[in-house]
This record gives C-alpha cells, structure tokens and sequence, in this order.
C-alpha cells in the first residue's frame, strides 16, 4: 500500500517557504498515520466479530507486527512472556487455519502482502470438528435439526446424535445451556 500526499500552490511565482515545507511534512506524517490506523480499525470491523477475548493485529509473512489493537500484545506477554519483541512468538499457520499456540488459538488471512492475525484464549468451542462447530452454530441460530439438517445435507438424526455428543463432550445437557457456553456466559 502506498499513499502519495501532494500540495500544490496555484500562485508558481511564490514558492514554499523553508518554514511550510517544514508544516507540510509533520501534517502528511499524521495524515498517512491516521489514515492507516482508520484502514487498520476498518479491517479489524469487518474481519472479525465483536468478541473481546479476540485480538487482532497485521504482520507480515515472517511475523513483523506492522499494527495491533489493543491487548494484543499484552495478551502475548502473557502467554509467552515476551514483552519488546516486534514479531511474533510463533509460525503463521496455514490459510483457513487454526493453531493452537500456547492455549491461545491463532488464525491468519492473507490480506494481499501482510496478515491479519487473530488470537484468542482457547474456548470449548474451539476443540470441536468442523461439521459439528456447525451444528452448534445452527443452535446458537435457533434452528431444527431438520433446518440444521438441510443447510448441511445431512439427516436431522443425524444432527441429533452428533449434538448429543457435543453435549457430552462439552459438559452441558441442553440447547439453553450449550448457547450459554458458546456466548461466554456458562
């Protein structure tokens, strides 16, 4: 990404003084420094939910952190008590993956050049296979099994065995308290 901050004077026969080239370069540092913390807010909004055990950051494909919300970094120190490190304490993983690092969870999305890394503390949700995470994402919906069954293509017997084995594996015993757990209230 590149930004080019040009300024003109209509006047040709009076150049800038040594003083508004001066004012010039301090304003276009804080104009490019705002305008990439907006685009930085931007992705953050758009990549990721409103979760605040989430943290996110940009880096690059060796772990450079470019820019970080809040927490994030204190969130590393924490579990891998680092402290002045500008990279990250570990690999990226693969794309549409998610690794476990240290109890924390970590997923990466190439945002052309650079990352977008998310990281959060490992929940019980987070242990669950593919098809089931989405059986329980239809719950949390409020959907049948059958509705559940359908967008899934598979047979709400089916649903309704694989939910009773997250059930158990989850330690809760209901739809009600299984949406508790996922939201952060059980």
């Amino acid at each position: 990404m590149h930004s080019l901050i040009s300024l003109y004077r209509f006047d040709q026969d009076r150049p800038f003084t040594d003083a508004e080239r001066a004012l010039f370069e301090r304003a276009a540092f804080h104009l490019v420094a705002a305008a990439s913390h907006a685009l930085f807010m931007h992705v953050c909004t758009l990549a990721h939910a409103d979760d605040d055990d989430e943290r996110f950051a940009i880096c690059d494909r060796h772990g450079l952190l470019y820019q970080s919300e809040p927490g994030f970094r204190d969130l590393l120190e924490r579990v891998f008590g680092i402290s002045s490190s500008r990279g990250l304490p570990f690999d990226l993983p693969a794309r549409g993956e998610c690794e476990n690092a240290r109890g924390l969870c970590v997923e990466a999305r190439p945002m052309g050049d650079l990352f977008s890394v998310r990281i959060w503390r490992r929940r019980a949700i987070d242990g669950l296979a593919g098809r089931d995470r989405a059986i329980v994402d239809g719950v949390c919906r409020g959907m049948t099994f059958k509705d559940i069954g359908r967008e899934l293509q598979l047979a709400p017997s089916t649903i309704s065995n694989r939910l009773y084995r997250v059930y158990r594996e989850l330690g809760v015993t209901s739809r009600s308290s299984l949406v508790r757990l996922i939201h952060g209230q059980g």
